[in-house]
């Protein structure tokens, strides 16, 4: 074979000789397979050649063997295909002696005997392996591929014994040419076609269909094959060898999986059989084993040459490592010599990349350039500088003009030509939406009930469909706008339901039908809502009447019309509706015939297709052998160009696709299919709006399922004849059309059954809109969801359940006391949770009881929700529109009791302007009594409204003062939004019942109250309404609908008469307002919510036009806002940007070219707007100056993100200076802020004081990003020139500031770092994102480094067989961290957070290259792995919300692993990371991130206020994850998972190959020895051939010749009716010496048909063949075919039965018009008596003719009564059938004569399956463990003790001089008084005094010089450089005990096989909770190694110091040597901490 290989062949060769971690997920191409298996058997001859040669002369013979077996393999498969007379052929070669004949290999000298030869049957899935051996061919058989099911069954491999079985044929029957030439071609039979029998069965469309994604059994050649053989042969005793077989069955979106090479494991059992049968099982293993080797070897050598996959090349170097030590010191040495070769070879050029990828990653700038900083200040200012220059151009210009009124129209909605509304959604603004709601609200309250009505008297669908489209246009809209509102959400879904009403009407007046099934919406789903209005109550009370009716009349109650199809039954509304509309039965008619006619055309298209394949099996049949050449081997192979091989690749493309019936057999599944295809639109419309209101509005949120696969308009059988009728709720497909899975196109030879199938769909109803099926939906519907009030954030938030509901007990609030906020005292819990409790009926009064007690805070938001919930919650029906909540309103003495206690708070509150919230309780409160108690109270309660807004307007007056004294600008927007709230609450007061308006708005007091409070409402709401408070923004959308409400009654009282109401509102808000005494009129176009007044004129003759909103309010002068800036201001972004919500008096503008300006100062200066188009010109003026505030945008790209983000840019017009001004000081100018000296035509410079920033875009700004691009986005690096003309860089984000000096060296301010000149990290590599800083020192810029990474999002590249990773960072606080480089350890310690420790191990783990880091001499996988298996890492808290956003992406590093489908576990779909190294993504991941997510959740009971964290997601099936666990263990070393791969996990495949006692078999193995032995003793007692045909009915084929090219699966099923005429012919003229062969396997493969009884019927045909006195006998009767069925003499009643089959009817002609019925009915009666008799006649006259074959015909006379051409035709057949059958009976009497004499065999031979399987099985015991741990390496070596030199000590300490005398005679003398008491105590103290100063005298005192010495200096650093050395030496002495000194171990670790040998891996070993076993003489070695690094790490210390100047720490650190009191030894754990603590 040449050295060169197809890159695609060779990785197919690696996948599936190797089985790397990543394998293809569908199966390879057919010629890509075919190729590459090609060549693997090339490889492996061409291997054994070598091998062979190379080996001793006593081992050369089986290798002989073995080549010769593979040379021959090779030649009987041209072009990779089975050929018949190949193997023919090479077949024949195989004779006693190893004589060869000259068919086909005549040379021995070049073709050796033939030993063996194997045969992969590949389509039965099963192999034969032909050996010769004593005059005997021997047989062996066995499966190839196992199960599915059971290969991914099994963690590990399968133990399964090759071969199962075998017998031998004796050489003389093995050289008859006949048996060969048959039995070749029945093997080619069995190779090329698929039995579907023999295949798994899946159901499909109804029916048992072959799953051809998985293996086939292989029956066929191991039972029936090898059962046949036996009558010729004897038991042959095979030798078995045991193998773990491991396989994978890997899909993914494809027809076919991947499975692992048969011809592979074919090749292998051949290879180790071959040489069990020369040499003993021991030898035979070996050699095996290593010619493996030698093979991977070889294939390692040549993916290296030719550049495959790192990943690849690693994964056989593994592999080829793993088995050579598996042989355990057996491995031959030229094979070891190989293997080591080739690994080394790969290592090396891994090992080049690797330096490469290192060198490219350390490859980063790390200084700047100051050569052109001064140059570089100039800014570009590509961007903004047209806005400058427009700014400075327009200093000067004309005022605006006035701007006209809003363009604005009425038309909210439109009325359609059906009379129905359209509502218009595109609105622009929330206001117009709002209107048009209401509007569309109003029409149905007012005027649906009146469309309907006149709807009635010509219902039609396109009235239905116009409701159900309005419905669903208003419901999202409504949807949008009432979010957060209950009781307009409660009025939406009131609408909804009165719409449905409409809709269900008109729907059950086209079809009452409908109205036969329930309603499908309960009445009971209403009762939640909140409806303050009696009239909405009322329109409740009748729609729910109305539902109640429906359910009530309903007849099928059980059949849902949203049922699942497969639970419907025929009663069921589609079923029914079909049975009465004739246009759907004519289309199922139509769609029948269509596809009956498809159907013939596809069975034509199969008969033409199969008559082609046919034709070309034939053709290539007849070609005896392919085109040769010879190759270099001397073996003839095939020509390219070849006919044979042609016709056989045309037979595999063949392909048909199947035809699928289009509808569901089900009859009424199909009336419901055909039901949907034309659906009544109007029963869609209907269907839309039902669906909408029980599962949008009811359901909010949804049960998601799977996806359909289709739908069924757009199903292509049906789509043409699909009616679109925009139905939502859809038919869609659950399971896969035929057409559209891996069963579309099938192979041939195919049955017909499997080309038209039934119907495969599973249809359900499917909710298109929503995505999800309807069926899932179980979850009763509920408006109770959308009908809830939230409570505010406080200390009421535990008790919400008492606000939304009234199924809570007052004893339960007691019960949960102790949730009670600390804020609310105990007796407020218990009332507000009590309120609402123990009913529906209790609310009212203790709101009543509650307005008296002092229990409850009233002026608070939550009580207000409370209050209002009970007040206007419908609640559960009863028999008036007051329902049972509400019927205590009709008590007079409880409605005197509400109103005077309501009157008595509102006289408490109403000096009170703060009591917000309780006056909008009682205002609220006496509305619903109002509305609800009847006409007798509403006079008290309008008055007591009246005083309600008298209180409160008087307050909204007190505010308004209060505004205009305000200066502060936190404290005038705290006052206008409670003169927000407090109008709003003014206006709330009109909100009566439409019948009471004209009592409250008639005054011009009360219109003056409305008007003004309207007008406040419109000056002091923001633009940005978002920024309010949730419950002021429901208040204003309320406020909104009332406006609409009573817009109408306004415009009337202001344009019809002189009420001054308006006049007077508009005098409090301008008081020089001059109203003349004319009315307001309408303006101009604007509709009916403009109106206008021109004021009187003044002194100076001028007037003005008032305007007035009539809906928001708004009052305009001239066109312009009088006081408040239009919303397109206050809304437009640059606005909100600068002011907020905040809301600005002004005026018009005294500035040229602006249009308003302040009316007053804010924050120190006039502000002037004007809107030009788009832009909002914001200008601003103090007493120097005229600024123009630029947008911000201007600035984009021309400097830092921060520059123009936070910044606020006010361009001065005078001197040309932008200053930058901070967001937050914004109207502060300040002297130290950042400003744009602009200069239009000349240089630009960004300055702060002396320091100027460097433009973006210039080369100094390129040259530092360069730098610092791994850590920061360059908008957001900032670069300027200090003053000292040098660079100063700040990185804000991180808060980090650098300082270039003089060299470009940048010097981080903050941590006293620079960035060091070396990037090389040694570990990451690949990572972008990082920089690496270091201490400044000569010594100290590689003893102290971190390397900074910023935290963010992670972006992974694959790049140059690595990954590039950079970081996203987003938003302003970025986090970096920093990792210390351990120079100790040689690792990064991070800060010890969980957080750093899991973003390095993340990062660690996607750095991961198949070769170690440098600097960790770990692989990035495994450091990942050291670090996330730390004690550490089980942390004792909850996590943090980052640390657990880390734990998700390090968690899915493990690939996700599920089966397919779930619900089988026969394949298996694997979702890898492209973008990382497969041997990368570790199984461990998953387990280690769940072990920590669930230890950090165990604390969190302990955290209040924490909920569970989210669990991390599992990586698919928990068992297939283990699996690959398993598996991928071989590609690690023992501590990081390699000890899993073990036969721990194997099981025992119960294998299909084996020796069945079934019957078939025995049937198989009977008629074999029969037709074997020619026999002619086939005597079969009272076995009666004539009773056989008659049974079998129609017996057809007499006549026609037998096809022998019959297909297996025709022949497993093979039909004696329609077969045994032509099969008897056959046999009737076979020969012994010609046929007995062809018979032999015809014979064989017909008995194991599962649908024969016995063999009787094949003894009789074989009689015909082998008894002379049968074959001597004349042929049947020619005719086709006999039916004896139908007898063979005349039957008179058949004859009589035909006849009258064909009577004419009484003729129309006898019916005279007239006739009375009686007498027509005897006219009948006698027509029918002469017919009966002519019968009879006629009759009479062919029974008279019998016996004939053909009778005459009835004669024309009776043609009056009969039809006689029909009749004499079935006669002629029935006496041709008898005459026929007559004859047939006569030869099978002659027959059965014959076969009478026949004699029986004494005995049938049985079948003894015992007997057949002899086997002697080689155990494998290669399943033993071969990787090394560390600590079997210490338990098998000795150590060596390090000697470590002495540490570097220092005293420097000095004795101090004598102590001072004089201090010495002071205390002497101390004592000079009397003997007294005191005396004594002086003596004491004394005494004290001297003792301390002796050891004062005696202690030396430390003295630290103010400076290290420099002598001490230097030996500081020769002591760590020396040491270093010593201790690095001692180490490598240590670790050389434990390295590889063999060259199998050396393999394994050049691999990456054997321990690490990390010195953190030496050390972790003697910690006490290590699970390595230590010896005591390595745990001292490895103490005394410890030891020495405490010593390296003071001597950094030391060194650190000295460059650092810092004496003091110096000075201490070499005064403590350490471990002092305490021994290493004793305790190993403390030596590990001072370790890892530094």
């Amino acid at each position: 074979m040449d050295s060169s290989c197809p890159l695609q062949e060779l990785l197919y060769i690696v996948n599936h000789v190797v089985l790397p971690p990543r394998l293809p997920q569908q199966e390879e191409v057919p010629d890509l397979t075919a190729n590459a298996e090609r060549i693997l058997l090339d490889l492996v001859l061409s291997n054994a050649q070598r091998f062979g040669e190379r080996c001793t002369p006593e081992r050369k013979a089986p290798w002989t063997a073995v080549k010769s077996m593979l040379a021959r393999w090779i030649a009987t498969r041209p072009h990779s295909q089975f050929s018949e007379p190949l193997l023919e052929a090479v077949i024949s070669e195989m004779k006693p002696g190893g004589e060869c004949g000259d068919s086909l290999l005549h040379d021995q000298r070049t073709h050796p005997p033939l030993d063996a030869l194997p045969i992969r049957i590949q389509a039965q899935n099963a192999a034969l392996i032909l050996r010769h051996i004593d005059e005997a061919i021997s047989i062996e058989c066995f499966e190839l591929s196992s199960s599915s099911a059971a290969v991914l069954g099994s963690s590990g491999s399968l133990r399964r014994k090759f071969p199962a079985h075998g017998l031998a044929v004796p050489i003389g029957v093995a050289a008859d040419p006949s048996f060969r030439h048959e039995l070749c071609n029945m093997l080619s039979r069995l190779a090329l076609e698929t039995v579907d029998e023999m295949m798994p069965q899946a159901r499909k469309a109804g029916s048992e269909r072959a799953e051809v994604r998985d293996t086939c059994h292989p029956a066929l050649v191991t039972e029936m094959l090898m059962a046949s053989l036996s009558a010729l042969g004897k038991p042959h005793k095979v030798q078995q060898v045991q193998k773990r077989i491991r396989d994978d069955v890997l899909w993914k979106d494809c027809i076919l999986p991947w499975r692992r090479s048969s011809l592979w494991l074919l090749c292998k059992i051949s290879v180790q059989t071959t040489l069990l049968q020369s040499t003993d099982p021991q030898t035979a293993r070996a050699q095996y084993k290593n010619f493996i080797i030698y093979l991977l070897a070889d294939i390692l050598s040549r993916a290296s040459r030719a550049s495959l996959g790192i990943d690849e090349c690693k994964a056989i170097q593994m592999k080829t490592a793993r088995r050579a030590a598996k042989l355990d010191g057996k491995i031959l040495p030229f094979v070891q010599e190989a293997a080591i070769a080739a690994a080394k070879a790969v290592a090396r050029s891994q090992d080049e990349h690797w330096q490469q990828l290192q060198q490219q990653d350390a490859d980063r700038a790390t200084t700047v350039s100051l050569a052109s900083v001064e140059e570089d200040t100039a800014l570009t200012l590509h961007n903004c500088r047209s806005a400058l220059d427009q700014a400075l151009r327009e200093t000067e210009g004309e005022p605006q003009p006035d701007i006209p009124l809003p363009a604005s129209s009425h038309n909210w909605i439109t009325i359609a030509s059906d009379g129905f509304p359209v509502l218009h959604s595109d609105l622009m603004n929330t206001e117009e939406k709002t209107y048009a709601l209401a509007e569309f609200e109003e029409w149905v309250s007012e005027s649906l009930p009146t469309w309907l009505e006149n709807a009635l008297d010509q219902p039609c669908a396109t009235q239905c469909i116009s409701i159900a489209n309005c419905a669903g246009v208003y419901k999202t809209l409504a949807l949008t706008m009432y979010d957060g509102c209950p009781e307009q959400l409660s009025l939406m879904l009131l609408v909804a339901g009165e719409l449905w009403r409409a809709l269900d009407t008109l729907a059950g007046s086209l079809t009452p039908l409908l109205h036969q099934y329930p309603p499908e919406i309960p009445s009971s789903i209403f009762a939640p809502l909140l409806l303050p209005k009696t009239a909405q109550m009322q329109r409740l009370h009748s729609l729910e009447l109305y539902i109640q009716g429906r359910s009530n009349t309903a007849e099928f109650t059980n059949c849902s019309l949203f049922a699942d199809p497969s639970t419907s039954t025929d009663k069921c509304f589609a079923c029914r509706y079909y049975s009465q509309s004739a246009g759907h039965r004519e289309l199922h008619g139509r769609i029948v015939n269509k596809a009956a006619k498809n159907r013939d055309e596809k069975r034509q298209e199969w008969r033409r297709e199969t008559d082609r394949y046919n034709e070309l099996k034939r053709q290539y049949d007849a070609i005896s052998q392919c085109d040769k050449i010879t190759n270099e081997y001397g073996i003839e192979k095939h020509e390219s160009a070849c006919r044979k091989c042609d016709l056989k690749r045309a037979m595999d493309q063949m392909v048909i696709y199947v035809f699928e019936w289009p509808l569901p057999r089900n009859d009424i599944l199909c009336k419901l299919v055909i039901f949907e295809l034309r659906c009544p639109t109007f029963f869609a419309a209907w269907r839309n709006l039902t669906w909408m209101i029980i599962n949008d509005l009811g359901r909010p949120r949804a049960t998601v399922g799977s996806i359909p696969y289709d739908f069924l308009k757009s199903y292509v059988q049906l789509k043409s004849d699909y009616e679109h009728n925009s139905s939502r709720v859809v038919l869609g497909a659950s399971v896969k059309s035929m057409e559209a899975s891996h069963y579309r196109q099938m192979k041939f030879p195919v049955k017909l059954d499997n080309i038209c199938t039934e119907h495969a769909l599973r249809w359900q109803y499917y909710d298109e809109t929503r995505g999800f099926w309807v069926c899932d939906q179980v979850d009763p519907p509920s408006f109770a969801g959308r009908c809830e009030t939230r409570l505010p954030e406080g200390s009421y938030n535990t008790l919400e359940f008492a606000v939304n509901s009234t199924d809570h007990s007052q004893n339960a609030v007691l019960a949960s006391q102790t949730e009670c906020s600390s804020e609310l005292n105990l007796h407020e819990y218990v009332a507000y949770g009590s309120l609402r409790a123990d009913g529906d009926r209790t609310p009212w009064l203790n709101i009543c009881r509650e307005l008296q007690a002092s229990n409850l805070s009233w002026n608070t938001e939550a009580v207000c929700a409370l209050v209002k919930q009970s007040a206007w919650q419908a609640g559960p029906s009863g028999d008036t529109h007051l329902r049972i909540a509400h019927c205590v309103f009709k008590h007079p003495e409880f409605c005197t009791k509400l109103l005077s206690n309501m009157s008595t708070v509102v006289d408490s509150i109403q000096a009170n302007s703060q009591s917000v919230y309780t006056m909008n309780i009682l205002i609220a409160l006496i509305l619903r009594t109002m509305s609800i108690a009847g006409d007798e109270w509403v006079s008290e309660a309008i008055a007591l409204l009246r005083k309600c807004r008298t209180g409160v307007f008087q307050w909204m007056l007190g505010l308004a003062d209060a505004l205009r004294l305000t200066t502060n600008a936190k404290r005038i927007q705290r006052i206008r939004r409670n003169l927000l709230r407090v109008a709003l609450l003014c206006k709330m007061t009109f909100d009566v019942d439409s019948g009471y308006v004209t009592e409250v708005m008639i005054s011009p007091e009360e219109l003056s109250y409305w008007a003004f409070s309207s007008m406040i409402v419109n000056e002091n709401t923001p633009g940005a309404e978002s920024g309010l408070p949730a419950d002021l923004r429901r208040f204003l959308l309320c406020d909104r609908k009332l406006t609409h409400a009573r817009h109408k009654r306004l415009l009337t009282l202001f344009t019809t008469t002189t009420n001054r109401g308006l006049d007077q509102a508009i005098l409090k808000t301008w008081s020089s307002f001059q109203s003349p005494n004319d009315l307001w009129r309408y303006h101009g176009d604007t509709g009916d919510r403009w109106l206008c007044k021109v004021t009187r004129s003044e002194l100076n003759g001028l007037s003005q036009t008032v305007y007035y909103n009539i809906l928001n309010g708004q009052l305009l002068v001239d066109g312009r806002p009088l006081g408040i800036l239009p919303k397109e201001y206050t809304t437009h972004d640059f606005f909100i940007r600068l002011f907020g919500a905040q809301i600005l008096r002004v005026s018009m503008s005294n500035m040229a070219g602006m249009l308003y300006m302040t009316a007053n100062e804010e924050y120190g200066y006039t502000f002037y707007f004007v809107l030009k188009g788009s832009d909002l010109v914001v200008k601003a003026k103090n007493s120097s100056a005229v600024f123009e505030l630029v947008p911000h945008q201007r600035f984009n790209d021309d400097f830092p993100a921060i520059f123009v983000e936070d910044h606020v840019h006010w361009l001065d017009l005078y001197s040309n200076v932008v200053e930058f001004r901070p967001l937050d000081q914004r109207w502060k100018p300040n002297a130290e802020n950042w400003r744009l000296h602009y200069a239009s035509q000349g240089i630009s410079r960004l300055e702060k004081g002396q320091t100027q920033l460097v433009d973006v875009r210039s080369s100094t700004f390129k040259g530092t990003l360069a730098v610092f691009e791994g850590i920061e986005r360059a908008e957001y690096l900032h670069v300027v020139k200090s003053p000292n003309k040098t660079i100063e860089v700040a990185l804000p984000r991180l808060g980090l500031r650098f300082l270039a000096n003089n060299t470009g060296e940048l010097e981080c301010q903050e941590l006293r770092k620079v960035v060091d000149s070396d990037q090389s990290l040694g570990t990451m590599i690949g990572l972008r994102s990082r920089l690496i800083l270091c201490a400044k020192g000569d010594r100290s810029s590689s003893l102290d480094r971190i390397v900074m990474i910023p935290k963010g999002d992670v972006c992974v590249a694959r790049y140059n067989s690595h990954v590039r990773i950079s970081i996203a960072t987003t938003g302003r606080d970025v986090r970096c961290l920093r990792y210390q480089h351990n120079f100790v350890l040689d690792r990064l310690d991070g800060d010890g957070s969980m957080l750093s420790r899991l973003y390095q191990a993340y990062l660690h783990a996607l750095t991961s290259f198949v070769l170690p880091d440098p600097l960790t001499e770990n692989l990035g996988t495994e450091e990942a792995l050291r670090i996330l298996r730390e004690q550490s890492m089980r942390c004792c808290k909850p996590l943090e919300a980052e640390e657990l956003d880390l734990l998700h992406p390090i968690a899915a590093l493990t690939p996700r692993r599920d089966f397919y489908p779930k619900h089988l576990r026969v394949m298996q779909q694997i979702s890898w990371r492209n973008d990382l190294s497969p041997l990368s993504q570790h199984g461990e991941f998953v387990e280690l991130v769940g072990s920590i997510s669930a230890r950090a959740q165990m604390f969190s009971i302990f955290y209040s206020g924490l909920g569970p964290s989210p669990a991390v997601k599992p990586r698919g099936d928990a068992s297939l994850l283990w699996r690959a666990r398993v598996r991928d263990a071989a590609y690690w070393n023992f501590e990081n998972g390699g000890n899993l791969c073990s036969s721990d996990e194997d099981k025992e495949y119960q294998a299909r190959d084996g020796i069945h006692d079934g019957i078939r078999a025995s049937r198989v193995s009977a008629i074999s020895s029969l037709v074997g032995s020619w026999s002619k003793d086939l005597g079969v007692p009272a076995y009666k051939l004539a009773d056989r045909l008659r049974a079998w009915g129609t017996v057809t084929g007499f006549g026609t010749n037998f096809n022998l090219s019959t297909s297996i699966s025709d022949l497993l099923n093979f039909s004696f009716s329609c077969s045994w005429a032509p099969l008897y012919k056959y046999c009737r003229r076979a020969s012994r010496e010609k046929s007995m062969y062809k018979i032999f396997f015809l014979f064989a493969t017909i008995a194991y048909s599962c649908g024969l009884t016995g063999i009787q019927d094949l003894k009789v045909l074989l009689a015909f063949a082998t008894e002379s006195s049968l074959r001597n006998l004349p042929p049947f009767p020619s005719y086709q075919c006999f039916t004896l069925e139908r007898g063979s003499t005349l039957d008179r009643d058949q004859v009589r039965s035909s006849i009258a089959t064909h009577v004419n009817d009484w003729p129309v002609s006898k019916r005279r018009r007239g006739t009375s019925k009686e007498v027509l009915q005897k006219q009948r009666t006698e027509y029918e008596r002469v017919t009966n008799r002519h019968v009879n006649t006629t009759t009479d006259i062919y029974v008279n003719q019998w016996p004939c074959e053909k009778p005459e015909p009835i004669p024309e006379k009776y043609s009056q009564w009969i039809i006689i051409e029909e009749a004499s035709s079935d006669v002629q057949d029935l006496f041709t059938d008898w005459h026929k059958n007559q004859l047939c009976e006569k030869h099978l009497a002659r027959v059965q004569d014959v076969l009478g004499t026949l004699t029986a065999s004494a005995t049938d031979s049985t079948y003894e399956p015992s007997t057949w399987h002899q086997c002697a099985c080689v155990p494998d015991d290669s399943h033993t463990h071969p990787l090394k741990s560390l600590g079997s390496l210490m338990g098998a070596r000795s150590p060596v003790t390090p000697q470590l030199p002495s540490s570097l000590s220092d005293d420097p300490r000095e004795e101090l001089p004598e102590t001072n005398q004089d201090l010495r005679s002071l205390i002497v003398n101390f004592d000079t008084r009397p003997n007294d008491c005191d005396d004594r105590l002086r003596r004491k103290y004394r005494d004290d005094l001297l003792g301390s100063l002796a050891d004062f005298d005696t202690h030396l005192e430390t003295v630290l010089p103010g400076q290290i010495p420099h002598p001490l200096k230097k030996r500081a650093s020769l002591h760590l450089e020396t040491y270093q050395n010593q201790l690095m030496l001692e180490i490598e002495l240590v670790r050389d005990e434990l390295e590889p000194q063999e060259p199998i171990p050396q393999l394994l670790k050049m691999s990456g096989l054997w321990p690490r040998l990390r010195v953190c891996d030496l050390l972790s070993a003697i910690s006490t909770t290590s699970r390595i076993v230590v010896p005591p003489e390595w745990k001292e070695s490895i103490i005394t190694v410890g030891m020495g690094l405490t010593i390296l790490q003071r001597a950094r210390r030391l060194v650190l110091a000295v460059e650092r100047g810092d004496s003091l720490s110096f000075f201490r650190e070499l005064e403590n040597s350490g471990r002092q009191g305490w021994s290493a030894y004793e305790r190993p754990d403390w030596l590990l901490i001072e370790i890892e603590n530094d």
